[in-house]
């Protein structure tokens, strides 16, 4: 009988490939890491599975070495950037909406005006009397139109239940009955989904966190106490 030639094992092309992507890995990151670790794993099922046909397991483990280093330093890097953006670059928010309190610091204001210039009245019962009437015309100030709000604030029209509207808020003021008024209380709530916001005559601005706009504004002891702002 003829001697059989022994068969030579050949390197598996995948190992190879798998050693040099992973190698290239350490500069190219996880765009050839990935790679590497897809082909190493395949190579070794391939040599494992052949009758001593192929070889290079050692590539491939060293390609898939390589291949989860580039992962994990990817890793490493994205989350430092990530904690970096947000410590170090991230534009601070507003504080519970804080940006929202130049309206109601307008009426606050304008109320503290109306109490000084009209004592006899107290504070103004409503929007429009911190307004200017229908004539519009600030020169004409007095009890009844203040003048102290614009026209979008200070409507003729927002007294008793009727709300004032600027932007996407509604306002209106409250006080207690008989003259001089000693208290009141504006109230902002959002038409269609925010904060709500409140302050009385200590002119301390206070949030509500629950996001349904009110259908009636807070009385006086309600929004004291809510939590300022």
């Amino acid at each position: 009988m003829p001697a059989t030639t022994p068969t030579t094992a050949h390197t598996d092309g995948k190992a190879r490939a798998s050693l040099i992507l992973g190698i290239l890995s350490l500069f190219l990151s996880i765009l050839t890491g990935i790679p590497a670790i897809i082909l190493g794993h395949s190579s070794r099922a391939r040599i494992r599975k052949s009758p001593g046909q192929l070889k290079g397991r050692g590539l491939a483990m060293i390609g898939l070495l390589f291949g989860y280093l580039s992962v994990v330093i990817f890793a490493i890097a994205l989350y430092a950037g990530f904690t970096y953006y947000r410590i170090f670059m991230k534009p601070p928010e507003a504080t519970h909406g804080a940006s929202f309190s130049n309206p109601i610091d307008d009426i606050v204001h304008a109320e503290a005006t109306y109490h000084t210039t009209y004592p006899a009245q107290g504070y103004a019962p409503d929007l429009a009397t911190l307004g200017s009437g229908p004539a519009g015309h600030a020169a004409m100030a007095s009890a009844a139109f203040a003048g102290l709000l614009d026209n979008k604030l200070g409507d003729a029209d927002c007294k008793g239940q009727h709300w004032c509207t600027l932007a996407d808020y509604k306002y209106i003021i409250q006080s207690d009955t008989g003259e001089p008024h000693k208290e009141y209380t504006v109230t902002a709530t959002p038409e269609r989904s925010g904060k709500s916001y409140c302050a009385i005559e200590d002119g301390v601005l206070r949030y509500d966190l629950t996001k349904n706009p009110l259908t009636s504004p807070y009385t006086h002891r309600q929004c004291s106490l809510l939590p300022p702002l």
